[in-house]
């Protein structure tokens, strides 16, 4: 089989698999004023076109490396969300975070999530203090690295030289994606 595209005006309208050049009759399509011309594969629509005359397939690497790049921040954002903490647990993150921040430069602020945990946990409010800081600084590292990984596959599908190069990275970046917990 061997993929045919069919053009009318020169803009490709449709491709279809058949063993030899297709006829209005083999594809239940009239092509009066279409030009047919076999194709290596679909052209992306994204970033490419197809040639009438020659079936070449032609890619604008800046339409491609804004699709790529697109891919990238939905891969992200896709992941983000699905280890997002449920909304309450965040303001409860938050809130430890605040008092234990307070702590540092009031040692007699107003403490209840912190003074509440140590109370159930036998822990001192400064202990508790010191780990939610740690666990803070932790996350903010770990999405310090994420956000330079997703920009850095930005910026490699931007220098890419070509679109196959480009969704090799892509694919990379899913794959790392894929691993984060």
């Amino acid at each position: 089989m061997k993929r045919w595209g069919i053009f009318a005006g020169g803009v490709l309208k449709a491709t279809v698999l058949h063993p030899t050049e297709p006829t209005g009759d083999d594809v239940g399509l009239e092509l009066a004023g279409c030009t047919v011309a076999e194709l290596a594969r679909v052209p992306d629509p994204r970033f490419e076109t197809a040639s009438a005359s020659t079936g070449a397939i032609i890619a604008d690497a800046n339409r491609a490396a804004e699709a790529f790049a697109a891919q990238i921040d939905a891969i992200f954002e896709a992941r983000a969300l699905a280890l997002a903490v449920p909304e309450m647990k965040q303001r409860m993150h938050r809130r430890k975070e605040a008092e234990a921040r307070a702590l540092l430069t009031d040692p007699e602020a107003d403490t209840p999530m912190l003074t509440a945990e140590a109370a159930q946990t036998g822990q001192t409010v400064a202990a508790l203090s010191d780990a939610v800081l740690a666990k803070v600084a932790a996350a903010i590292a770990v999405d310090a690295d994420r956000e330079a990984s997703r920009r850095g596959a930005k910026f490699a599908v931007r220098e890419a030289a070509t679109p196959a190069a480009m969704q090799t990275i892509t694919n990379e970046f899913r794959d790392e994606v894929s691993l984060w917990t």
